[in-house]
């Protein structure tokens, strides 16, 4: 199948799309080109001719689908003119496919069009990285083993969860080149949100005998286990598990609203209003 870019379609797990355009106006944009793949086997040409490749015989730590990561290739001289075509072939259904922007520009300039687009989420995280930490070694020196615990708990949560948002950024490319470990690590951290979230609302003396989150984090770390066992023996992969970690997240969400709206309608005095 063929389309002029960007293409309005999704095409289907192992169907090759390939989108083409002339290069006509880009003389003074630079000399490469730049996509992101999300879970795609990636082919670039020019007049026919690869120019580069992505995803196709790929070492990963666990499971064999392509990793998301930013994909550069350099033209060759005397290109403006020929013709660009980008194959794509899907990993998965539902999950990813359609091609995005493509960039087209120095190397260096790409560079920084990363930047551009993963620095804020990833400096704001960065900031309450550190705080979690400094806050983790300074919670050495409470006395009180309550609020000791209930602050570490914050910030096993805040790292987990910031620690995630920097990954789903996709800065990480730039700063650290290991990005088939990185995409396992960055799964492996939203399905720690859950059980870390849950932890740390149960610190919380109004919630602490709650049943339903005593069960929810129990249901939540067992689907941790599960679903590394099933990346691991390369049955399933973590992104095809995602949904159990979503039903977890509004599920908890779901009992802490109605904990609240029950306690208030029937005139108990709501401790831990704050959180």
């Amino acid at each position: 199948m063929q389309s002029e870019l960007p293409g309005p379609f999704s095409p289907q797990k192992e169907e090759l799309i390939r989108y083409s355009t002339e290069l006509g106006d880009y003389g003074i944009k630079g000399n490469s080109v730049m996509l992101r793949a999300v879970h795609q086997y990636v082919r670039i040409y020019l007049e026919g001719e690869l120019i580069e490749e992505f995803g196709y015989n790929q070492e990963t730590p666990f499971g064999n689908a392509p990793y998301n990561a930013w994909v550069i290739a350099r033209l060759p001289e005397n290109w403006q003119g020929k013709t660009l075509s980008i194959e794509t072939v899907k990993y998965y259904n539902g999950l990813s496919g359609q091609l995005g922007r493509v960039y087209i520009g120095t190397k260096n300039a790409l560079v920084f069009q990363v930047i551009h687009e993963c620095m804020p989420t990833m400096i704001f995280n960065f900031a309450i990285i550190l705080a979690a930490l400094l806050l983790l070694a300074y919670s050495f020196s409470f006395k009180k083993q309550y609020v000791t615990y209930q602050l570490r708990c914050l910030c096993l949560f805040s790292l987990v969860t910031c620690m995630w948002l920097v990954l789903e950024s996709g800065g990480y490319q730039i700063l650290w080149g290991q990005a088939p470990l990185v995409s396992n690590m960055l799964f492996l951290l939203f399905y720690l949100i859950p059980p870390t979230c849950i932890r740390f609302i149960l610190t919380y003396e109004s919630f602490s005998k709650d049943k339903w989150l005593n069960l929810l984090y129990w249901l939540s770390c067992i689907n941790v286990v599960v679903v590394s066992v099933l990346q691991i023996a390369g049955i399933r992969d973590f992104i095809e598990s995602l949904i159990g970690a979503h039903v977890l997240l509004v599920l908890i969400m779901a009992e802490l609203l109605f904990q609240f709206v029950w306690r208030i309608l029937h005139g108990d005095k709501v401790r831990d209003i704050q959180l």
